[in-house]
């Protein structure tokens, strides 16, 4: 019916609801309806979920919406918060875990670099930059 609605002026209300297949005493009468109260009161609780979603720069989740809007005083139950939330697809944006840095035991079972001084040798190679290696492939892997 809003897809009517909103083209009421480039068609005719009886051409839409016929390709549409929708009655129209079923769109007049949505027409006519008046907007219920539940409707509008969450409606308004959208628009202050959003507004202290964005004030709190997308990271805040339906707990601290709920403390902030009750402490505004708004009276809401954190369910109601996170269905709207839920509803709109507004999730909070989390950072990455802390991650512990790695200890020494943890590099013990790393194998040590053998290349550190050999590269320099195989890049010489005799003054002769493309030459062949000097190294077997068994020498590197091991």
């Amino acid at each position: 019916f809003e897809f009517v609605k909103s083209h009421m002026v480039m068609w005719p209300v009886c051409f839409q609801c016929l390709v549409l297949d929708v009655s129209r005493s079923g769109f007049y009468s949505w027409l006519r309806r008046v907007v219920s109260p539940r409707r509008e009161r969450r409606k308004f609780l959208h628009q202050k979920i959003l507004s202290v979603f964005l004030k709190h720069r997308k990271r805040a989740g339906r707990r601290q919406i709920h403390r902030n809007l009750t402490g505004d005083g708004v009276s809401v139950g954190l369910n109601t918060v996170g269905r709207i939330m839920r509803e709109h697809a507004i999730r909070p944006w989390h950072c990455k875990p802390f991650r512990r840095p790695r200890r020494d035991k943890d590099r013990q079972n790393v194998k040590p670099n053998n290349l550190v001084g050999q590269v320099q040798i195989a890049r010489n190679n005799g003054g002769k930059e493309n030459g062949p290696s000097k190294f077997s492939d068994s020498e590197i892997l091991n």
